[in-house]
């Protein structure tokens, strides 16, 4: 567990504060904003987009060097701007979901675009309808991150053609040219390139098996254990997007649900090792064996991760197969005659495990000539969590939202931003709304970090073009080039850096505003102003009304659990009676339960970079999260054993034991839940009698069920990980009033 001391340090580093006090409370704003401000300049360079980045720049320059070509510089700058809208769209979506929001977002810049010019020149009503579209494009959070983007977008279209305030003729027209250029650029985005197939699914399935490998090296490592976990819930997501009629789709589809089994299989393969290694010398020999079966899958699956990125088939390995298969070998003389021997009934995981690599590095080196014969027959795509947007959007409109309130928080700061540039003779003065837009986000970490990237990234922006525009005095050709290279660049670090992509993308805009405005040098200080103004006041507005992320930690956390629950009782009710809930069913629950633990552990560590007043203690919190993860492996390692040796025996006896755990977790989420001790602590006693008597049951009977042997090791590690949990909070309570998992931990409240 994590650990306070008196003097001390959290875990990421920032000095640990007393509550109570002003000269604290400030310290831990300052604390919180250093961290902030460490995030705004990070830049990960492994989020870089250069290729599809090329195609949104070609969509982008193209109009408007055919506007200056033909004298119609306007036009080409309004078709440009539509373009430049939706590009960032298409550098990360599979083909179908590109093309499906790039067209939901070229209509919604339309429609703003035109309501924004002929609303602009009526000051009371350019601010409510400000306050509208701030308010629609923050619910538009709750629906997905394409419904965020095309709100973005439209937000953005909407506050900067109410500046230019046209007539209605005028407006309809720019609103069309904005639509041209947005649909040219969508055009371009659904045309297949030779160099970027298939572009999003590769690199997502590509970043499973390498996360699937790290995890093969350092099974133990936490970050590793949630970077495969991540890896996994992005490629359902990418994968999902792709269409099954076509076989390369369908290979990648394969290659997910082959991932899937190959993980399922290494998390039993780590577990035996583990429990091997416990027994002592004895064991030596399995566990050599072991170590060179996971050694060669680790091989195979960089391998598999390298051949998915290329674009032409690459030789097959055999030497890794080679010692799989001698080490398995080697396993199975070993354990020839000890029928109830644990390693001898895990040894089909071996097996399958050589199998599904095999298979995976087959589609893998030839997914370019996919065929239908190379693929797994029933191919079956389950997608987690799909509702109804209109379902989502009624179920968030309650203040007890995150996802309203930061609606509200949008609506009114768009509001009071527009009414400034109104109110006050800004020339420029849509940089402030157009700031706040994009700075004020649901949670403190995004906005604060937001906030300092785009103000930092707009001064360096604005002050790079004005120094290169006044040495160069460029032709307008000249000034379309350059726009290009600035819109490249944006493009290009949008993923990697905020700060980075402020400043570009600053350059690129200020670019395209000068070929119809040619005075806008002469106010580089007033856009600075304008859009620090516009940070501050976004900043201002969380910091009066904020959405701290601690009072979102116990449900998430108790819904991971709750989730984790029916998990449990799924696979359980497979063993007790086969044949009573399908594989499928399994897997959906196992993807919900992965995604789960993804918003919990998203939101405890979200938390924690918020002021130390308003953090939750994170040892009890990530102890939580560990012990759930520790329940999850065993979890993961019974349904492997369910893949692999579907004509199990039926074990009744595990329903008494599953309803007596199914009742411990149930008062462990209530707690959590609850933020209060349940008037009766939960103890353990009989699921380790139940666990007890099966064991003697087991032994006593002249041969002994197989199955059983695996399956209690794997319950004895739930129910330790499940005592974990209870005594963490057990232990906790007896200190305090409440528990303290959802309060901030002062040094004396630390759990050791």
């Amino acid at each position: 567990m994590e650990k306070t001391s008196r003097t001390g340090d959290l875990p990421d580093g920032s000095k640990q504060v007393p509550p109570g006090g002003l000269k604290a409370h400030v310290v831990s704003w300052i604390s919180a904003l250093m961290r902030a401000w460490r995030e705004a300049v990070r830049v990960d360079r492994s989020q870089l987009t250069l290729a599809a980045s090329l195609r949104s720049t070609i969509g982008f320059v193209l109009p408007l060097i055919l506007g200056i070509a033909t004298g119609h510089i306007v036009a080409g700058v309004s078709i440009a701007g539509g373009a430049v809208g939706v590009g960032a769209i298409g550098l990360t979506y599979t083909y179908r979901a590109r093309t499906k929001a790039m067209l939901f977002a070229s209509l919604g810049i339309a429609i703003s675009a035109f309501v924004g010019g002929i609303t602009g020149d009526i000051s009371w009503l350019a601010i409510l309808v400000a306050g509208i579209w701030g308010f629609g494009a923050g619910m538009l959070v709750a629906i997905s991150q394409t419904g965020m983007i095309i709100g973005l977008q439209s937000m953005i279209a909407l506050i900067i053609l109410s500046h230019f305030a046209l007539p209605p003729a005028l407006a309809l027209g720019q609103a069309f040219l904005m639509l041209v250029g947005a649909l040219f650029q969508t055009l371009l985005a659904i045309i297949p390139y030779p160099w970027y197939r298939f572009g999003p699914e590769r690199a997502t399935l590509s970043a499973v098996y390498r996360a699937i490998a790290d995890y093969v090296e350092d099974p133990a490592d936490s970050a590793i254990n949630q970077r495969a976990r991540g890896s996994l819930l992005k490629a359902v997501d990418t994968i999902a997007d792709s269409s099954l009629r076509n076989p390369k789709a369908r290979a990648f589809d394969s290659l997910l649900e082959l991932a899937e089994h190959i993980r399922l299989n290494l998390v039993v393969l780590v577990s035996i090792r583990r429990y091997l290694k416990n027994e002592g010398e004895a064991q030596v020999n399995a566990i050599q064996q072991l170590e060179r079966i996971l050694n060669a899958a680790s091989t195979i699956l960089c391998k598999i991760a390298d051949d998915i990125k290329r674009t032409r088939a690459s030789e097959a390995l055999t030497e890794p197969y080679w010692r799989m298969e001698e080490a398995i070998s080697e396993l199975k003389k070993a354990t020839s005659e000890d029928e109830g021997n644990l390693l001898q009934q895990t040894l089909p995981h071996y097996e399958a495990l050589l199998r599904d690599l095999r298979k995976a590095e087959d589609i893998a080196r030839l997914w370019q000539e996919a065929k239908n014969d190379l693929l797994p027959e029933g191919t079956r795509r389950i997608i987690v969590g799909q509702r109804d947007p209109l379902e989502i959007l009624r179920a968030n409109l309650t203040l007890r939202s995150t996802t309203c309130r930061h609606a509200i928080r949008l609506a009114v700061g768009l509001a009071i931003a527009t009414a400034l540039y109104h109110i006050f003779p800004l020339t420029r003065g849509y940089w402030i709304p157009l700031t706040t837009a994009l700075v004020l986000k649901p949670d403190f970490s995004a906005t604060f970090t937001r906030g300092a990237a785009r103000s930092l990234g707009t001064i360096l922006g604005a002050a790079l073009t004005t120094v290169i525009i006044t040495i160069l005095q460029p032709s307008h050709i000249i000034l379309a080039l350059l726009d290009a290279i600035a819109a490249f660049l944006a493009f290009s670090v949008l993923m990697a850096s905020y700060a980075l992509f402020s400043s570009f993308v600053t350059a690129e805009a200020i670019i395209l505003i000068t070929f119809v405005d040619p005075h806008t040098f002469t106010n580089i200080l007033g856009r600075i102003t304008d859009t620090v103004i516009g940070g501050i006041l976004a900043m201002l507005i969380y910091t009066l009304w904020p959405t701290w992320e601690r009072a979102r930690v116990p449900f998430n956390v108790a819904e991971r659990l709750d989730v984790q629950r029916r998990y449990l009782a799924g696979v359980m009710k497979a063993y007790a009676d086969p044949g009573s809930i399908s594989m499928g069913e399994l897997q959906h629950l196992r993807l919900e339960s992965r995604l789960a633990y993804s918003n919990a552990g998203a939101s405890v560590e979200r938390a924690l970079t918020e002021p130390v007043q308003q953090r939750i203690d994170p040892g009890i919190a990530r102890g939580l999260l560990l012990s759930s993860d520790g329940i999850a492996r065993s979890l993961l390692a019974l349904e492997a054993y369910l893949h692999n040796i579907p004509a199990h025996y039926a074990i009744p006896a595990l329903r008494p034991f599953a309803d007596e755990v199914d009742v411990l977790l149930g008062s462990v989420i209530g707690m959590v839940r609850e933020n209060k001790m349940t008037e009766k602590p939960p103890k353990l006693d009989r699921a380790r009698r139940l666990l007890e008597e099966m064991k003697r049951a087991n032994s006593e009977v002249e041969g002994t069920n197989p199955d059983l042997v695996f399956v209690l090791s794997m319950a004895e590690r739930i129910v330790d990980n499940l005592a974990t949990m209870l005594h963490l909070l057990v232990a906790q309570y007896k200190t305090t009033s409440s528990m303290p998992a959802l309060k901030s931990a002062s040094p004396d409240e630390s759990w050791p």
